[in-house]
């Protein structure tokens, strides 16, 4: 690698570490996280370790992660579809899917490999970070797999919003809890599969519908990358992120989460 490669890699690790910076320790479960010194993970040439960059990379994707959840709060908070469920199908739906969402809406700033500003085109995440920050190569691979399939089928803004209310309203998950209108959620959702095959050409709407075989996969390597992230205590991933992956382990909390006002998809 170059030396100017070299000085754009650690710029960007330096970035990274700035965009969580003003976050400090966040206090989760009784006990606080993100108090740590990275100045002991420098190398006597300056140089960060790998457990530096890896920390700076995992805590820079919780706070993309955390703005993630907020915009889809918002998102489906405006969506009819989603606001007329009762409540306790709204929260449960969301909580179930918002893994895969997640993961869709990365396809946002894809562009030939990599994720870019969607403004300056400047690349912020590349195949390099991605594997140094998940240190799981099959993860990555399928995940990047998903979105250059995506690339190649001319997928725009309209396909993946399809594909992300198709997740929203997916009752046939076995992670979900009783639901109060099951049939009127099904029909929702085939009213966007209906959409979504009616908007792709002919010979590929099966690869389409594929993709949520591929996206079910993902969620569960996700959700154990969240996992290792949560136990390791180097990494603060913020309060959001703590909790929301705390009521994915509890549906209990998520019942706890509604009446409060606090979140638009709670809202009526």
């Amino acid at each position: 690698m170059s030396a100017h490669n070299q000085q754009s890699e650690q710029d960007l690790y330096d970035e990274l570490d700035e965009s969580v910076s003003q976050q400090g320790g966040t206090e989760y479960s009784g006990e606080v996280r993100g108090h740590y010194n990275p100045e002991d993970n420098v190398l006597p040439n300056g140089d960060l370790t790998i457990i530096e960059k890896r920390r700076r990379i995992l805590e820079c994707f919780s706070d993309m992660m955390a703005h993630s959840i907020s915009d889809m709060e918002n998102y489906f908070s405006e969506l009819e579809d989603f606001i007329t469920l009762s409540d306790n199908d709204k929260v449960h739906l969301f909580h179930s899917s918002m893994l895969e969402i997640l993961i869709l809406k990365c396809y946002w700033t894809y562009k030939n490999g990599q994720f870019v500003h969607p403004q300056t085109q400047e690349v912020m995440v590349n195949k390099e970070i991605l594997l140094l920050g998940t240190n799981d190569v099959n993860f990555v691979n399928r995940f990047l797999g998903l979105f250059h399939e995506m690339e190649q089928l001319g997928f725009g803004e309209k396909e993946i919003c399809l594909l992300i209310c198709i997740s929203m309203f997916d009752v046939g998950r076995s992670d979900i809890a009783e639901l109060d209108d099951r049939e009127g959620i099904e029909r929702r959702q085939n009213g966007y599969v209906t959409q979504l095959v009616q908007l792709v050409k002919p010979e590929h709407v099966s690869d389409t519908l594929m993709m949520r075989t591929t996206l079910k996969e993902l969620k569960t390597g996700f959700a154990e990358l969240l996992g290792r992230t949560e136990s390791n205590h180097t990494v603060d991933m913020g309060q959001k992120v703590y909790e929301f992956i705390e009521r994915l382990r509890n549906p209990e909390k998520r019942a706890n989460s509604i009446g409060g006002g606090q979140n638009p998809m709670h809202q009526q």
